[in-house]
């Protein structure tokens, strides 16, 4: 095994407020359903090392905390030493075996500036008895949401707050799930709750989310420019956003823009659709600098658009399809309808629309390749590589890029 064969993953931690505290880094094979750390200490170093000097950790975790698992084999060598303390917190896997030297050398890290994690804790006597001499010693505690009963997490937890160690709830696939660990105490969370969130009912849309469909489906079937401007002025707060956007250095317009059917003109429908989409991606949180959903989507939106120039060619003219399509895969988790809904209120038809509805054609290969490299839980499908004529490290640079393009647009757009 050597790096070439490992797929990167990344999925936000998120602190109480909304913010991102960090990312946990998901190693692991093609084929394979779990993180990769404990088939071979020494090929999982390289992967590590290999990130820090050839990819580099700051567009990676763009200043944030990168948490990644370890077992005991690692940590018994002399190989994290190579590695800044500064940027990671190692998660100690539960299967760990913990034994008195295996204590004493993290206590050697720790000596040293480096933090750590207990991984997939959940409340059973022996996890509890077997990282009891741990407790004190870590920075984070990471409690298994889908592994723990609610009584032992309501409960057991207090047991947790005696010791410095910071809580963070993982696996937190529901809106019930997180509102617990908030009621609990716990300051950190992750899970697909953030990324994927639960589906809203329809009479509970926001009536800002109504106006932006009701933009998106006149672009969609080619209404007139006086249509589209007439529903922009009956929403005055997007006609502001869209004369800043316009306004903005990024399209170096030479005078200001001051006409909503001027702005329109110069933005294109394409880019419009794209910009609208985005908006509400962002509207899941008041600040769209906390949201994990947009980071997600558009991580989604440019590593589909990349994917599609590799595979197809620059000049084949699938990668706006394919950047586009990647931003409307989400969708259905705004409004709450499903993708068949969506597609028709979106009056969207076509390769697009078999790529959403049902994962079929070049854009739908597409995003199911993308879907399963960022989920560790699915395969990676190595059929699609096979087709693609893509190697692993393709997809694994192509995601590097995206995680790096994505920190350029928050900086420079503040989104």
């Amino acid at each position: 095994m050597n790096y070439e064969e490992l797929i990167l993953g990344r999925q936000p931690i998120l602190t109480r407020d909304g913010f991102t505290h960090g990312y946990e880094l998901l190693f692991r094979n093609p084929g394979e359903t779990s993180a990769v750390i404990t088939d071979n200490t020494c090929a999982t170093a390289r992967v590590l090392v290999n990130m820090v000097q050839n990819f580099g950790l700051e567009k990676l975790l763009g200043g944030k905390d990168g948490f990644i698992n370890i077992n005991e084999n690692m940590l018994m060598q002399d190989i994290l030493d190579v590695l800044p303390p500064e940027k990671l917190v190692f998660e100690i896997i539960e299967n760990t075996v913990v034994s008195k030297a295996l204590v004493e050398r993290i206590k050697k890290y720790k000596e040293k500036g480096y933090r750590f994690a207990l991984d997939d804790m959940f409340f059973s006597d022996e996890y509890m008895l077997m990282f009891a001499p741990l407790f004190p010693m870590v920075d984070y505690i990471k409690v298994d949401f889908a592994l723990s009963e609610e009584k032992d997490i309501r409960y057991k937890t207090r047991e947790l707050k005696k010791y410095p160690a910071t809580l963070l709830a993982e696996k937190v696939e529901t809106q019930e799930s997180y509102l617990m660990a908030l009621d609990v105490g716990f300051e950190l969370f992750q899970g697909y709750y953030f990324a994927r969130p639960n589906i809203v009912s329809k009479s509970s849309i926001e009536p800002s989310k109504i106006s932006i469909l009701k933009l998106l489906n006149l672009l969609g079937s080619d209404s007139s420019l006086d249509k589209i401007e007439t529903e922009f002025k009956l929403q005055p707060e997007f006609s502001l956003k869209l004369l800043k956007l316009i306004n903005s250095s990024s399209f170096f317009i030479r005078s200001e823009v001051r006409s909503i059917r001027h702005a329109i003109s110069l933005l294109g429908r394409q880019q419009l659709q794209k910009w609208l989409i985005i908006m509400l991606y962002a509207s899941k949180n008041k600040d769209s600098r906390r949201s994990p959903l947009l980071e997600t989507v558009l991580l989604r939106a440019r590593a589909m658009e990349l994917l599609a120039s590799r595979v197809y060619g620059e000049g084949s003219g699938i990668a706006g399809d394919a950047y586009f399509t990647g931003l409307i895969s989400m969708l259905d988790v705004i409004f709450g309808i499903s993708s068949s809904e969506l597609m028709n209120s979106l009056n969207i038809e076509g390769n697009i629309k078999d790529a959403i509805e049902k994962r079929e054609g070049r854009l739908g290969s597409l995003l199911r390749l993308i879907e399963t490299s960022d989920d560790r839980s699915v395969a990676v499908n190595g059929d699609l590589l096979k087709q693609m004529k893509l190697s692993v490290n393709d997809v694994s640079e192509i995601k590097y890029a995206s995680f790096e393009w994505v920190a350029e647009q928050q900086v420079l757009h503040g989104c």
